[in-house]
């Protein structure tokens, strides 16, 4: 008798999606139904599992940067995944139930995406418009700072956000502290040479008046692109901070 209560309790955990799966340091949670979902970066390859224990367990075995993965039940396919993405397509209900790790500081709003191969950062994107130095200390206020872009990749994932949240955006990028000389908030780096070609317009930065340390884009301009602007300026923001 004790057997088939065992093995009838196994069949119940199998078909019924579990909330919650706490896989050695990691706590997997199922996206709720009804909510906007961000695509996930797939790891590549998917496998059969019995279970949506063991797809996650076999999951974090196989990549150390298993932060989501989608159990299909019907079919016991798991499919492996990373960090959120802006340029990937959202994962199909056929695929599955998607599971998502708290890699990020949720309470503080920050979601896990992806940079590049083997890279993720935490991000919170603002809804409304600050200052420089108020959005600077609602950022450190969460942990964090206001978002760099200091290599392509960061100004790509950057450009794939605003695409998703459109708006004037600024960054944490002044010259402050010396006119002229544009530094990073993040460490206090001198912007490099191509990033500044990059991601200002022609002729920018300026300082065509007093006091323009600050980076901001304006959304007049079908290009995402920065001009040098007075840091009272009102913008939209967005911080990001390491992993917890």
């Amino acid at each position: 008798m004790l057997c088939v209560i065992l093995s009838a309790l196994v069949i119940l955990l199998n078909a019924v999606p579990t909330s919650q799966i706490q896989v050695r340091n990691r706590a997997f949670t199922r996206s709720q139904s009804g909510t906007q979902v961000l695509a996930i970066v797939r790891q590549g390859g998917t496998w059969t599992s019995s279970s949506v224990v063991s797809c996650a367990m076999t999951c974090l075995a196989t990549f150390e940067d298993c932060y989501s993965f989608l159990y299909q039940n019907a079919t016991k396919t798991c499919t492996p995944g990373s960090a959120f993405s802006f340029s990937e397509q959202p994962p199909s209900p056929a695929e599955g139930i998607l599971y998502l790790a708290k890699a990020c500081d949720q309470s503080q709003e920050f979601v896990n995406l992806w940079i590049s191969a083997g890279t993720t950062i935490c991000v919170y994107v603002s809804e409304t418009t600050a200052r420089y130095h108020d959005a600077k200390n609602i950022c450190q206020d969460k942990g964090g700072h206001l978002y760099g872009a200091q290599t392509l990749p960061k100004y790509q994932l950057f450009l794939d956000i605003v695409a998703v949240h459109p708006g004037d955006y600024m960054l944490g990028l002044t010259d402050v502290a010396q006119e002229g000389t544009w530094t990073w908030d993040a460490d206090g780096t001198e912007m490099s040479s191509e990033m500044r070609e990059t991601i200002f317009f022609a002729n920018e930065p300026n300082g065509a008046t007093s006091h323009e340390d600050c980076a901001f884009t304006k959304k007049q301009y079908t290009k995402t692109l920065f001009f040098d602007v007075a840091c009272n300026t009102h913008a939209k923001f967005i911080c990001e901070k390491h992993h917890m």
